[in-house]
């Protein structure tokens, strides 16, 4: 056992005093009395006990610097020479898979306990500080060592719904030293398998690998480009489950009333292959995809995804030959009226064949040019035709070409051109001739599609329309539809990048922030929320979605945490010993003065 020194020996020079004192003696009064006899045996019988009774006051003053002693050593806060002094952070884990329930406890609950119970074990012995840790570290507590401050930074940890990020835990240790504090996770070690290669941290596993939960992991809704606008579901659950389970999946629009459709699943052990089907009457609005089941984690059981209006965008058909045009955008002009035919003057995209005067077009119109002819600055070097035989996809995840085939296409008509510079070549034949491209010419946007649309029968094929909305909504300027649904923990530049002047951002709970383009803004909560930039305004579901969170395994997590301190302080000892000494010379005195 250790103690401050310096400390321990200006609390013994206190000794001094108290000796002093003890050993005064106080001169008696003389009083007169009436007779000697009285008093002459009371004095014989005082003298026959003065060794004993100098004796016994000696004792009792072992006994008060025993108890002064004791206090003083105390008050130097001793350790025992086993324990280690260093500073200690407390990384308690509150991501979405801490509030599963362990015997209808969290874990988030008991990796506080375990907090708690060490804070009490350093008995203001060790400096500690407190942080939690999911997508971030945050501090609740700077290094102290008074333990009614740490317990109180333990008792505002409050749950979250966001994944936990090694690379948050990665920046935190980063220039970290081996003479530094002690970073202690407390964690169930749902990170994969960070623990290995996140140097300077100890762990400190919370929670058990039981069985006994099932999680939506992936989960999308979008409007398909087809005639009867059905919407696309797109779903991924996973199970910790030994076993196979059964559980229906209700569909829900707007309110728990409106259900509108109930899939059965059958849910095997893991990561679940994906679920697709189609909605054919998808109304606008809140959508709720929910598993029926009572399981460990309820934040994956629902998602959210909220699907926007359709905004039809305004077409016009330029050219003789217009009856396979005009059905192609008549095809999306009903029920939800993904397109509008109008007059050139009035349209945002003008559909024509060849190199056509466009004297009747919008200046502001965007083009979509089949069948290239003639001279054009859109492209140059026009040849005659050639034979495809390969047709190349550059680029499958453009908007253009993302909801159809080019490569089964026959693309008959194609001629040999070359593409104006700067031109975003999307197809192309295998000897490089563009066949689908991108350009701009003085501001207006055009696509070129090479190929002529008699001969391939191209009007005939269900990827005539596709490509005609395809094309209408990237040039009228809708570009990339806005996500339905999210996941916890994203940052909203991350599907709102083309907001360079900020967002004004409004949670499920109702609280709105204005973010500028620089700010990092994660999104926790789970629900709908709102996006707004000037006069336009989205909504977004926002949902757990996270594999890791959802299969709860903690098995990976090996802990390596050393002990933090003894769990009785010396300072608790000797305090306790100075009771118990001053309770036996309380009664010692009590028995020589009172009885």
């Amino acid at each position: 056992m250790s103690f401050a020194l310096p400390l321990m020996w200006w609390g013994l020079l206190a000794l001094l005093p108290l000796v002093a004192i003890y050993f005064l003696k106080v001169r008696p009064t003389r009083k007169p009395a009436t007779a000697w006899f009285l008093w002459a045996k009371v004095f014989e019988e005082r003298r026959a006990r003065t060794l004993f009774e100098r004796f016994r006051d000696v004792f009792s003053l072992l006994l008060l610097i025993a108890v002064f002693v004791a206090i003083v050593a105390a008050a130097a806060r001793p350790y025992w020479l086993g324990d280690s002094r260093r500073d200690l952070v407390l990384l308690i884990d509150n991501s979405a898979s801490m509030n599963t329930l362990e015997a209808g406890v969290s874990r988030l609950q008991l990796a506080k306990q375990a907090a708690a119970d060490i804070v009490q074990a350093l008995d203001g012995n060790q400096r500690c500080s407190v942080a939690s840790v999911a997508d971030s570290v945050v501090f609740h507590s700077n290094l102290t060592d008074s333990p009614r401050e740490l317990l109180d930074a333990i008792e505002q940890i409050s749950s979250t719904s966001v994944p936990a990020s090694s690379a948050a835990l990665a920046q935190f240790v980063s220039g970290a030293t081996a003479t530094g504090p002690r970073r202690l996770v407390l964690s169930d070690g749902c990170w994969g398998n960070v623990g290995t290669w996140v140097e300077g941290l100890e762990w400190l596993k919370i929670g058990n690998d039981s069985a006994g939960n099932v999680g939506i992991v992936a989960c999308d809704m979008q409007r398909l480009p087809l005639a009867d606008s059905p919407v696309g579901v797109y779903l991924q659950v996973a199970s910790s489950y030994n076993e196979p389970v059964t559980v229906d999946l209700a569909v829900y629009h707007e309110t728990d009333d409106r259900l509108k459709k109930i899939v059965p699943l059958e849910i095997k052990p893991g990561i679940n292959a994906a679920e697709v089907w189609r909605i054919t009457e998808a109304d606008e609005g809140r959508w709720f995809f929910r598993l029926e089941i009572e399981d460990r984690l309820a934040d994956d059981n629902q998602a959210y995804a909220y699907l926007p209006p359709l905004v039809p965008v305004d077409v016009a058909v330029v050219g003789e030959d217009r009856f396979f045009y005009d059905n192609s955008v008549q095809a999306f002009a009903t029920g939800d009226r993904w397109l509008r035919l109008v007059e050139p003057t009035d349209a945002a995209v003008v559909m024509l064949p060849g190199n056509l005067a466009m004297t009747e077009v919008s200046s502001d119109a965007a083009l979509l040019i089949f069948n290239p002819s003639g001279e054009s600055p859109y492209w140059a070097n026009l040849a005659d035709e050639m034979i495809v035989g390969v047709a190349t996809v550059r680029d499958e995840d453009h908007p253009l070409v993302r909801h159809w085939d080019p490569t089964s296409l026959a693309w008959l008509g194609a001629k040999r051109l070359q593409a104006p510079a700067g031109a975003e070549v999307l197809v192309a034949a295998d000897d490089g001739t563009p066949l689908l491209y991108r350009a701009t010419d003085r501001g207006r946007r055009v696509v070129v599609v090479n190929l002529d649309p008699q001969q391939a029968d191209f009007f005939l094929s269900p990827w005539f329309p596709v490509l005609v909305y395809s094309v209408a909504t990237h040039l009228s300027g809708q570009g990339e539809p806005k996500p339905t649904i999210v996941a916890t923990g994203q940052d909203w530049r991350e599907f709102f990048p083309d907001e360079s002047q900020g967002l004004e951002w409004t949670t499920p709970a109702g609280e709105t922030r204005s973010l500028t383009a620089a700010e990092v803004g994660r999104i926790g909560d789970l629900g709908f929320h709102q996006f707004k930039s000037g006069a336009q305004a989205w909504q977004v579901g926002v949902s757990l979605l996270q594999s890791t969170e959802s299969l709860l395994q903690v098995s990976d997590l090996k802990e390596n945490s050393e002990p933090v301190t003894r769990r009785w302080s010396p300072a608790f000892w000797l305090t306790a010993l100075a009771i118990l000494v001053l309770i036996a010379e309380s009664v010692l005195y009590h028995r020589r003065w009172v009885g």
